[in-house]
């Protein structure tokens, strides 16, 4: 029978070695998108629950996945996520982590030769508040201002010009009445 700390350090191991996130591509990629749990799924960019479930996905490194009550998908667990439930519960099981309260946010993270990206960690709650962004992931979206300043210009123009049509107002005479108003 292997010991508490012979079982831990094989799992970090493991993980040391694993292929990341940016690594999967294909097919792998999609499912990992679509079904496990995302910055974007986290709208104030944190949350707290319970862990209901443990589980673990893949062939050749496998990767634990740890389901919460209120959330429809399972958030992949790094390492760094591993050590927090190890040193949270006090043991290296799965089956120990199951009903501990943990919270979830969105932090950046800074990938070697690349920019930075959003992922979700695993904090113990109330550590969290230290390590999370302010401000959610849907306020990093860029909003159209360009485009709706830009219609909204094109809209008064248009106006304006059947305006004129309808009044068979050439623009001369309308230039004409506008500096005289403005001489008043």
């Amino acid at each position: 029978m292997s010991s508490k700390i012979g079982q831990s350090e094989r799992i970090a191991a493991e993980m040391q070695h694993a292929p990341s996130l940016e690594d999967t591509a294909g097919r792998a990629a999609w499912i990992v998108n679509r079904y496990r749990l995302q910055p974007s799924d986290l709208p104030e960019g944190r949350f707290v629950g319970q862990i209901h479930s443990v589980n673990t996905q893949g062939l050749d490194t496998l990767t634990p996945l740890v389901y919460i009550a209120g959330l429809s998908k399972p958030a992949a667990l790094s390492e760094a996520d591993v050590q927090t439930l190890v040193r949270l519960s006090g043991s290296p099981f799965a089956g120990d982590w199951i009903g501990l309260t943990v919270a979830f946010g969105v932090v950046e993270e800074a990938i070697p030769g690349r920019e930075h990206r959003q992922v979700v960690r695993l904090f113990v709650p109330g550590a969290e508040a230290a390590f999370l962004r302010r401000s959610s992931p849907a306020a990093h979206r860029r909003q159209p201002v360009g485009l709706i300043v830009g219609l909204a210009v094109l809209l008064a123009l248009l106006a304006f010009s059947m305006l004129m049509m309808e009044q068979r107002v050439t623009l001369e005479a309308f230039l004409e009445q506008v500096a005289s108003w403005v001489g008043r």
